[in-house]
């Protein structure tokens, strides 16, 4: 074999090599893609499958994970993080092809003490402003009116077959930074 090869110009040796390359990854490309269309699709998982997908990519050290009862929901965990700042994800029964984040921010009796103090054109300047700055985010809101006393950011995420552990994560970390731009927004009115 080695006498064969070795009675072969050096060009045609590099040619064989590089075509044999390109023939592997060719395979192994295409054995992925084999196995990616065999795999089924999350919009294909049965409600408990969906389930155990969620829970499995929100099982991560920087979260806690808690279930929620929710008689609205096929089902719904609590997802803090460090901070022991809280996001709800459910599936409502109502409409089971996306998830729900939400997120309620209750304000302290403090806060609201010092916002209650604030002149009439500066409250009305606040509100605009969080409403301003979550319609900017895309962020669903309610209770961003006067007074303050509860409220409640929400997104949603389509359970297509586009829809990735990563991306999902992303969603996550978007609607927390919603609540900290709320948080700032407010603090510096005080």
């Amino acid at each position: 074999m080695w006498s064969l090869i070795s009675n072969l110009p050096l060009q045609i040796i590099f040619v064989i090599g590089i075509a044999t390359f390109a023939a592997t990854l060719t395979v192994l490309n295409q054995t992925n893609i084999w196995r990616d269309r065999r795999r089924k699709q999350i919009s294909k998982f049965s409600n408990q499958e969906v389930e155990d997908t969620i829970l499995k990519w929100i099982t991560i050290p920087s979260f806690s994970v808690q279930r929620n009862v929710d008689p609205n929901a096929l089902f719904s965990f609590m997802v803090k993080d460090s901070q022991e700042r809280a996001v709800t994800i459910a599936r409502a029964k109502d409409d089971p092809s996306q998830l729900v984040l939400a997120i309620k921010k209750q304000l302290l009796e403090d806060t609201k003490t010092k916002l209650e103090a604030l002149e009439k054109s500066t409250s009305s300047q606040l509100i605009f402003n969080l409403r301003l700055e979550l319609i900017r985010l895309g962020i669903g809101f309610q209770g961003v009116d006067w007074p303050l006393n509860q409220i409640t950011l929400s997104d949603f995420v389509a359970l297509d077959d586009s829809l990735t552990k990563t991306y999902f994560l992303e969603r996550i970390l978007f609607i927390r930074r919603a609540q900290l731009l709320i948080s700032e927004l407010i603090g510096q009115r005080l």
